[in-house]
């Protein structure tokens, strides 16, 4: 018999191996009947109908037969996330049959290679119920790492009155770690009484908005105008010493230092009257600037620091890293 057979008989037998005495109660003689409906199916071939059988069955009878059953029928129909999530609950059991104990970690291993794990860090605050694509898949503390299919899921987590929602990109074979940080209104809530699991959120505070930028730009722009009027001031100046020297001394053929000295003044009022223009633009527009800045910045009130979720390296290798 080559290993291709010897792996089927061994499966049958995993199958077969359950005792049928699980009849304590109405309810239990009807889903150990549905238990062997599901053997039936399975030794026919029909794989999707016998999996059908051992849901029915395991919703009423938690024996680890039946779970090993309906692990390996979700495994044989392409649920590969089911399955691994079943023989790694499968293997958390009592185990007395060596044998299927061996197959479900055979399994479990094989499983492992087609899926991603989503897990949650530490600082996560207990009780944080952690959704992936609209489905619940437990609370904070995990017990495990939250199997998923390779590729993108929405991971949202939500705590108290809070929630944030990210798509996460999930590597094969890989842990993403994601991690939700309680804002200070939520903190200030039931002070003293730490959240189950003996895990206390780190303090926030509210801080004030920065006022350096408004400021900086605000004193650029006085300055500016100053500049402007000063330099302003003195080309009014000189042009009135410009007029006034223009009588006294008129600039005549015969008198070429009255020229030279009339064109000195003249040059002199005209760059303090460049200098004060610009002056006065560069001011206006560093105040303007410093204006847009305070409006768009409101550096007058206080912020909370926003919650966030980062994706960190995690468990069987690194991960991506992303923040929002």
């Amino acid at each position: 018999m080559n290993a291709k057979r010897w792996a089927m008989a061994l499966a049958i037998l995993g199958l077969l191996h359950t005792s049928t005495a699980y009849a304590d109660s109405p309810a239990e003689a009807e889903a150990a009947t549905r238990f062997e409906e599901g053997n039936t199916l399975w030794g026919q071939g029909k794989h999707e109908e016998a999996r059908l059988k051992y849901v029915q069955a395991y919703a009423v009878l938690k024996k680890p037969g039946v779970l090993f059953n309906l692990a390996r029928a979700e495994m044989q129909v392409g649920h590969t996330v089911e399955a691994y999530v079943r023989f790694r609950e499968f293997l958390k059991l009592p185990q007395t049959d060596m044998d299927r104990s061996l197959m479900a970690r055979k399994y479990l291993a094989e499983l492992g290679k087609k899926v991603s794990l989503i897990t949650t860090s530490p600082t996560t605050p207990s009780g944080t119920k952690v959704l992936v694509d609209g489905k619940v898949e437990g609370e904070v503390p995990l017990a495990d790492p939250i199997a998923v299919t390779p590729g993108k899921h929405d991971v949202v987590l939500r705590y108290a009155d809070q929630e944030k929602k990210t798509p996460v990109s999930c590597p094969l074979q890989e842990t993403v770690t994601v991690e939700l940080v309680p804002n200070a209104a939520l903190q200030g809530k039931g002070a003293g009484n730490p959240p189950p699991g003996g895990i206390t959120p780190p303090p926030y505070t509210k801080e004030q908005g920065n006022w350096v930028p408004t400021i900086v730009l605000g004193i650029v722009g006085i300055g500016g105008l100053a500049v402007g009027g000063t330099m302003g001031a003195l080309s009014a100046s000189q042009d009135d010493e410009l007029r006034s020297l223009s009588q006294t001394r008129p600039c005549t053929p015969t008198d070429a230092a009255a020229c030279t000295a009339l064109e000195d003044k003249s040059s002199s009022a005209k760059g303090l009257g460049t200098g004060s223009l610009v002056g006065y633009i560069g001011g206006g527009v560093f105040l303007g600037a410093a204006v847009v800045t305070a409006i768009v910045m409101k550096p007058w009130e206080y912020r909370v620091k926003d919650t966030h979720m980062r994706l960190v390296p995690g468990i069987g290798g690194g991960a991506l890293v992303g923040t929002f």
